[in-house]
């Protein structure tokens, strides 16, 4: 039976919704998507501001999804998201942010995707006013572009899994102040049992693709890929998931907690798709 290929392939440039001190959705700004017979899909946004609190000078997307040319039964997704002159109540700024995803898939010749992370970045991201610099580790998710590359990695290499753990903290609750509520609650979703638990029946890791964050502002202190600023609230870099068949990447978002409550998400998407039958 000669199978087709399902593509599964999205990117977003901005979205959210406020709670307080209204209940507000921040339209998907510059969204892209594919449907499952693949194609291109574009949309971008100019001099975009919502109600004096998030704004942007840019936001483009784009998502294509097609079979090679030179190599039939080779399927290829590109998403890529970027946001340009990114200002968030002043307090978050960003000269550039891009997200981008690209994968291969042998189709029904047998095999697994491979996707990675290579381009994503943030340039003269400034978090309080204070210039923060983030270290991104595309290069070891680009080479284990496999999810049995992860998976084998991660249950037996115990450097890299401790790296990786290190990042989302797990087991490491003890190093955030107890004043920290926002922080604690949100490490608190992550057990590392639980992680190795899920890789060994085939299921999905979160992780983060930050390996460090400098900053020269006392007020950005740091605990594995997550900043939380007094009387503003609390910023998440870099997130991904990898699963058997797909990865996603969130390079920004926000809870806010202050004057303003609700969140934001800014360089989102996902990409791959898989044979049908498989």
């Amino acid at each position: 039976m000669t199978s087709e290929f399902l593509y599964h392939a999205h990117a977003v440039g901005l979205s959210g919704r406020l709670t307080s001190p209204f209940a507000e959705i921040l339209e998907a700004q510059a969204a892209s998507a594919i449907g499952e017979a693949g194609g291109v899909s574009r949309s971008r946004v100019e001099n975009y501001r919502f109600r004096e609190i998030i704004s942007c000078k840019a936001a483009w997307s784009q998502v294509t999804g097609v079979e090679s040319g030179k190599k039939p039964g080779t399927y290829s997704t590109l998403a890529t998201s970027v946001i340009e002159g990114l200002n968030v109540l002043d307090m978050v700024t960003a000269d550039r942010m891009v997200m981008r995803i690209t994968s291969k898939h042998p189709g029904s010749g047998g095999g697994e995707p491979s996707i990675q992370f290579i381009g994503s970045g943030f340039e003269n991201l400034r978090i309080a006013g204070q210039p923060v610099a983030v270290e991104l580790d595309t290069a070891t998710f680009d080479d284990l572009d496999t999810f049995s590359k992860v998976r084998e990695r991660y249950l037996k290499d115990d450097g890299f899994r401790a790296d990786l753990d290190r990042r989302l903290l797990r087991g490491g609750l003890d190093t955030i102040p107890a004043e920290k509520h926002r922080t604690r609650r949100y490490f608190e979703k992550y057990s590392g049992d639980a992680v190795v638990r899920a890789m060994e029946a085939g299921g999905e890791l979160r992780a983060s693709l930050v390996k460090g964050v400098r900053s020269g502002g006392a007020e950005c202190k740091a605990w594995g890929n997550v900043i939380e600023i007094p009387e503003f609230g609390l910023i998440r870099l870099a997130e991904i998931t990898v699963g058997a068949d797909h990865r996603s990447l969130s390079m920004l978002r926000i809870e806010m907690g202050c004057a303003y409550e609700g969140f934001i998400e800014g360089g989102s998407g996902a990409g791959n798709g898989r044979p049908w039958p498989a």
